[in-house]
């Protein structure tokens, strides 16, 4: 999924954490991107980018969370501009190596940083295939899934709306709403779809509306 963090670092703000030396792990981790033609062009304390053409890796560790996260991505134009499309490490795992068990890695020591930077390289190991060809496809993929975890979101939260109007109204034995509420669930959500005692409430509804 594409992500924001707010507690990411920005290019530039070390925060004074130079004693957790992630700087200096993260290159040593990350080296075999070199190889594949990727070069470093911003790095500080808490925070390194690595571009090749238009893609980059950023790896980073939060200001504030002191999460270590990887990020990978593609400038892609968007009307008149060129804006950064970017994928977490979680989400690129997902999708091609679902096997991987990923989980936060918050590193508040010095030998925290170092042995949760391995971890993350040895994750973006293996989707280093794909990371190094860098392919439309590969960025597409990505995108596709990212439209599906937000529509499934969105329909999450719609759904349990509608959930919540027709549990009111089937209390006040409103027959005609618990129709509609349920319809609107069942013909117009893409993920959300309902559950077997909704499924009874509204063949009853449906049976005996208007009697």
């Amino acid at each position: 999924m594409m992500s924001v963090e707010s507690s990411r670092p920005q290019p530039g703000t070390g925060g004074g954490r130079d004693d957790l030396g992630f700087l200096e792990a993260a290159r040593s981790r990350f080296r075999a991107l070199g190889n594949g033609g990727f070069e470093e062009v911003r790095a500080d304390p808490t925070y390194m980018r690595l571009e090749r053409s238009n893609r980059f890796v950023d790896v980073f560790h939060g200001r504030t969370s002191y999460e270590l996260g990887l990020e990978i991505g593609r400038h892609v134009r968007v009307g008149n501009e060129t804006v950064e499309q970017k994928f977490h490490i979680q989400d690129v795992l997902s999708l091609f190596a679902p096997e991987v068990r990923y989980r936060s890695l918050t590193a508040t020591t010095r030998e925290q940083v170092a042995r949760f930077l391995d971890i993350l390289e040895a994750w973006t190991g293996r989707i280093s295939n794909e990371l190094l060809r860098g392919e439309d496809e590969f960025f597409d993929q990505l995108s596709e899934q990212a439209v599906r975890y937000s529509t499934e979101f969105l329909d999450g939260v719609r759904a349990e709306r509608l959930r919540s109007q027709a549990a009111d109204a089937w209390r006040r034995m409103d027959l005609a709403s618990v129709i509609m509420a349920y319809e609107e669930i069942d013909s117009e959500l893409q993920t959300a779809h309902l559950r077997a005692s909704e499924i009874e409430r509204l063949r009853y509804a449906r049976t005996h509306v208007d009697r």
